[in-house]
């Protein structure tokens, strides 16, 4: 896999381990291109008492919503295309409980997302915009600070097996 992370050092933050701290009303964005299925994102991160999203955008639109809401127990999931469309919910896992650290990995599937929880499934999301239309991570806090401690955007390696070709796209 072909892997573009952002480092603390590319960053220009000194602080031992954390990438960026998203505080209240603060929004961070990550380039994401070639989104397709196979590509995966993996974001590693502590919530101290914070509301927060992560978000797959297609230009304005949210892709896909992932909502950890730990007042009402439950995380919210959903697409807003204009608006928001059907919330999807999934009860509260104590792995994401304030404090602790945790990682998100959303993978993509042929029709759908696949959402890891700290290398456990969590749910699937059925595409409702095309994964090729995906431009952008975003990662939205809402109340608190999130303390992001990694950002890891991978896309599938493309392997050529025509052995008429002359592209060696592994290199």
């Amino acid at each position: 896999m072909m892997e573009s992370t952002v480092s603390i050092k590319e960053a220009g933050l000194t602080t031992q381990g954390i990438l960026v701290t998203v505080k209240a009303g603060e929004d961070v964005w990550w380039s994401i291109v070639n989104f397709r299925p196979g590509s995966t994102v993996e974001i590693v991160a502590i919530s101290p008492n914070s509301w927060f999203s992560f978000n797959l955008m297609a230009g304005e639109n949210f892709a896909y919503h992932f909502n950890p809401r730990s007042n009402e127990g439950q995380i919210v999931q959903n697409t807003k295309v204009g608006n928001w469309g059907l919330e999807e919910r999934l009860p509260f896992p104590q792995e994401m409980a304030f404090g602790k650290k945790f990682t998100v990995k959303i993978a993509v599937q042929e029709t759908q997302l696949a959402v890891y929880l700290n290398d456990t499934f969590l749910s699937h999301y059925r595409h409702r915009v095309q994964p090729a239309e995906i431009d952008s991570l975003r990662l939205i806090c809402t109340q608190g600070n999130l303390q992001v401690l990694s950002v890891n955007i991978s896309e599938p390696v493309v392997k050529n097996d025509d052995p008429h070709s002359d592209l060696d796209i592994d290199q």
